[in-house]
């Protein structure tokens, strides 16, 4: 990142305002902030989600989300047992629902299996 925003600060042979540089690059820094801290947020509210909806299953191979978001990498980390196989969730537009299957990782990667 450092040699970023060294790129905001003027060349030698430059007459613009090495302050006016700088407060570029921090206007600029302030949105990307902005925006890392926005997505980290949402993979909170999306785990919250997925918790809930693992915890209060009632047919244990069902989960059922309130609200549709990314679930599958929360949901791989709370399902040890590999309980849940399908997921409903609202749809894109919050109209319809969707049933996905929920795809188990391998136990072995292919360079690890013994033939």
């Amino acid at each position: 990142m450092n040699r970023f925003f060294q790129n905001f600060n003027p060349t030698w042979d430059s007459n613009d305002s090495a302050d006016e540089a700088f407060e570029e690059a921090v206007q600029y820094a302030t949105e990307i902030i902005k925006r890392i801290i926005s997505r980290q947020a949402a993979v909170i509210k999306a785990r919250i989600i997925v918790n809930e909806a693992f915890e209060n299953r009632t047919i244990n191979e069902i989960m059922i989300l309130k609200k549709g978001c990314p679930w599958l990498q929360q949901l791989l980390k709370r399902d040890v047992n590999n309980e849940v196989l399908f997921v409903i969730s609202p749809g894109d537009h919050n109209t319809e629902y969707k049933v996905q299957t929920v795809k188990k990782p391998s136990i072995l990667s292919k360079q690890e299996k013994i033939y």
